[in-house]
């Protein structure tokens, strides 16, 4: 006799859905509620501070405007300390009509763990100027009346004070929120689990507890709490179907010819046949899933690459504008100073001070000013032609001819700023009748790569150290080689140096994609090939080996030395 029923290996599954989607509701539930209560606070907040803000402001501006009219810097000083008072104040001060200070306030700008959060929903700072305007009568006409601008009041507030109680607060109404609803959810899911849960339970062992091949020996027990509800009714429905069932069951073992059976094995023919189709389109389909994760894979190193190349002009350009700061300040600070010099000489002048003594010192001192000025600029014009140069090609990927060495030393010039404080020193050796037809922006982006990580990596605990580029051209090969004589890395790591996200500096910053991009760019980019090995100096030996007879990169026909194209 054929069995009927076998036991579902599955359990509690109705259980788990039914305590999954009540901690969900529950919890998401709770996320809402918490949510509209913090909108409803943030814009308490954000009115609150506001009106403080303008408050503060309505308080302050008439002293500021007698002081910044009378010039009395003493009074505005004593203006501007009375924002003591506000904790929120950061900066303020106060100037005349021709933007010169009067007095300035510098308060304490608080900080903390939320002050991301402030800064991202309320802004870091916010900076209000405030025109001082003076009502003035004429004499002549006094009943006329007009205004006159005296000054500027400027006040700079700091929103951490009151976002970071908005954050506390936010923090409080969320688990608060959560809390309550996952006890509702604990209530719910004890009354489920009492009244529905644990008889539905009660049937499926005493379901499992039937002999297949003895129906009638056995029944479902009836449920007295529940004789008179659905329950009870699902419970009576499945007895009568147990005696159907025995009933069908016998009159059907009775009835089976060996056709049947034949039949049945057809039928199982079939389906076996079903499923091996059904598996081979399921491997089709993960052939295909495979193809188009290859493919993704590839669209994500290129974008790693693009994204490595912008991030490099990055850093390029906030070197040097660091580096310009220098020269551009000096040139402003003589500027002023110089003046300031002709400002005084010509208050001596108006008053008939003047003097030969002080005309002399007044020449001596414009000649050295503008002395200053002068060689301060041409530092920042130099900068500034090497820095467009090496951007240009970093920013687009031109093919054009270019002089191997001048280029190299360009792009070493404009990584000098990354460098600051540092004392290593890049040594080029590189024949200068090597002209190449290829793409300087590539270049830039590989050596950029190899000197960074000689100076991160290689010399990690000092400030001093060499690092060589040669390059060499032998036959129809172009052969670069970059090595340093810094602490190195055992043969183990270098031969992962190449794999994505592998990196010595895991946990301080480091990802593991340089090498992976290096060696891309040379590879892929630039159809070379790259080697990594320890260095006889101490450090990594980088050798980059291209074909001259390939497409990316060739001699230029009109190959001759750097110095006669220049």
């Amino acid at each position: 006799m054929q069995e009927f029923y076998e036991p579902s290996t599955s359990r509690g599954k109705l259980a788990i859905r039914q305590v999954k989607f009540t901690i969900i509701i529950a919890i998401s539930l709770g996320i809402i509620a918490a949510a509209f209560q913090i909108v409803l606070d943030y814009q308490t907040t954000k009115k609150k501070f506001d009106t403080s803000v303008q408050q503060m402001l309505t308080i302050i501006e008439g002293p500021a405007l007698v002081s910044a009219y009378s010039l009395d810097d003493l009074y505005a000083q004593e203006t501007l300390s009375g924002l003591n008072a506000y904790p929120f104040v950061y900066k303020a001060s106060i100037s005349d009509d021709e933007n010169l200070s009067l007095a300035e306030y510098t308060g304490l700008k608080t900080t903390g763990s939320t002050r991301w959060v402030s800064d991202a929903i309320f802004g870091e700072q916010i900076e209000l100027v405030i025109p001082l305007k003076k009502i003035i009568s004429q004499p002549s006409k006094p009943n006329i009346r007009k205004e006159v601008f005296v000054g500027n009041l400027k006040v700079t507030v700091d929103t951490y004070i009151e976002g970071n109680e908005f954050a506390n607060r936010a923090g409080i109404t969320l688990l608060s929120g959560l809390l309550k609803n996952a006890a509702l959810a604990l209530i719910l899911l004890f009354v489920f689990h009492r009244f529905i849960t644990k008889p539905l339970l009660h049937m499926q062992r005493n379901l499992k507890a039937i002999d297949p091949k003895d129906t009638a020996s056995k029944r479902l027990d009836t449920i007295e709490s529940h004789l008179h509800d659905e329950l009870g009714e699902l419970n009576s429905s499945i007895n009568i179907l147990l005696s159907s069932v025995e009933k069908h069951a016998t009159e059907r073992i009775e009835s089976v010819k060996e056709s049947e059976r034949l039949q049945a094995d057809v039928e199982m023919r079939k389906m076996r046949e079903e499923f091996i189709l059904k598996h081979q389109q399921r491997l089709q389909d993960a052939n295909d899933k495979l193809e188009n994760a290859l493919t993704q894979l590839k669209d994500t190193q290129q974008q790693l690459v693009n994204r490595e190349k912008f991030a490099s002009l990055g850093e390029l350009v906030a070197g040097v504008a660091h580096e310009l700061n220098t020269p551009v300040g000096i040139g402003i600070t003589a500027s002023s100073h110089l003046s300031e010099t002709n400002k005084r000489l010509k208050q001596r002048f108006e008053s008939g001070e003047m003097t030969k003594s002080s005309l002399d010192e007044f020449l001596d001192n414009v000649e050295s000013t503008t002395t200053l000025i002068e060689r301060t600029l041409n530092d920042a014009a130099k900068l500034i032609d090497c820095f467009k140069q090496v951007s240009k090609d970093q920013a687009s990927e031109v093919r054009r001819e270019f002089c191997l060495s001048d280029y190299l030393s360009e792009v070493i010039r404009s990584l000098d700023p990354r460098f600051k404080g540092k004392s290593q020193l890049v040594h080029l050796s590189c024949d200068n009748s090597i002209t190449l037809d290829s793409y300087p922006g590539i270049f830039s982006q590989i050596f950029g790569h190899l000197i960074d990580n000689a100076v991160e990596h290689g010399f990690p605990d000092s400030d001093t150290g060499d690092i060589f580029i040669d390059i060499q051209h032998e036959e129809n090969k172009l052969i670069l080689v970059c090595e340093d004589n810094g602490c190195g890395m055992n043969e183990k790591c270098i031969q992962k140096i190449f794999e994505p996200f592998y990196t010595t500096k895991r946990g301080e910053g480091g990802v593991g994609l340089g090498g992976t991009i290096l060696y891309n760019l040379v590879t892929q980019s630039l159809e070379g090939e790259i080697i990594c090995t320890p260095s006889n100096k101490g450090g990594l030996h980088f050798e980059i080996t291209f074909d001259l007879d390939s497409s990316s990169v060739r001699l230029s026909k009109s190959n001759q030395s750097c110095a006669n194209d220049s």
